[in-house]
């Protein structure tokens, strides 16, 4: 099935706009190396993501599955310790399929008629679940767990920084429109300061975590000690 996807979409390819295309690509390349820690999620979850919902409204089904699919890959070479080759076309794979179905959710049949901001909502939740939902399943299996309490435990605490990501992909195509894409590049340090802001705020959270372990800690051995 990922196989079509991939013969599909690119037979008849044609590049419009090779300087826009090259920007974006570069921007994601860039963004690939930078992870999020998510309260209450196993694993760090990576910042891609935001630029392939900017791929969604911005270019083409084949510019941004390679733009997606590029980033997946270096995210792997990145981490290649950890990483098999079956892990490798696994995540390829699974976000080829994820762009795919969050793409047709955004231009399908039946789309004109919707508000442009909903599609990209709704096509964000399309890519959250696709892309989540597999590696939830494989772990399920492996460790004969209910699939759905995984993916519930270990992923859907990221949702809401999805739909901040829609967010940021909804502005930055307002900005192209009116201004120009080129334009609307001035927008992304926005993005890179949401990221350190809640960078911040999760080590925050993670700190007041530990010291409270610390104090109860502390009180547990007072009151042995009396």
């Amino acid at each position: 099935v990922r196989l079509v996807v991939f013969t599909l979409t690119f037979s008849n390819w044609q590049l419009h706009d090779p300087m826009k295309f090259a920007c974006y690509y570069l921007l994601a390349i860039g963004a690939s190396v930078l992870k999020v820690t998510v309260p209450g999620m196993a694993g760090r979850m990576p910042f891609n993501f935001v630029f392939v919902l900017i791929g969604l409204v911005q270019l083409s089904l084949p510019e941004t599955l390679l733009l997606g699919c590029t980033t997946v890959l270096i995210e792997c070479v990145w981490r290649s310790r950890s990483m098999t080759l079956l892990d490798v076309l696994f995540s390829l794979s699974d976000m080829a399929v994820a762009i795919a179905c969050a793409d047709y959710v955004f231009s399908g049949p039946g789309t004109a008629v919707i508000p442009k901001p909903i599609l990209i909502f709704l096509a964000t939740t399309a890519f959250f679940i696709v892309n989540t939902f597999p590696l939830a399943a494989v772990i399920a299996l492996t460790e004969r767990r209910p699939v759905l309490r995984v993916w519930k435990g270990e992923h859907t605490e990221a949702y809401p920084f999805y739909l901040l990501g829609a967010s940021v992909a909804w502005a930055f195509d307002m900005a192209a429109k009116y201004a120009g894409w080129q334009a609307a590049l001035l927008t992304l340090p926005f993005a890179y300061l949401l990221y350190r802001t809640y960078r911040l705020y999760v080590a925050r959270v993670e700190d007041e975590e530990v010291h409270a372990e610390q104090m109860a800690s502390l009180h547990l051995r007072t009151i042995e000690a009396l």
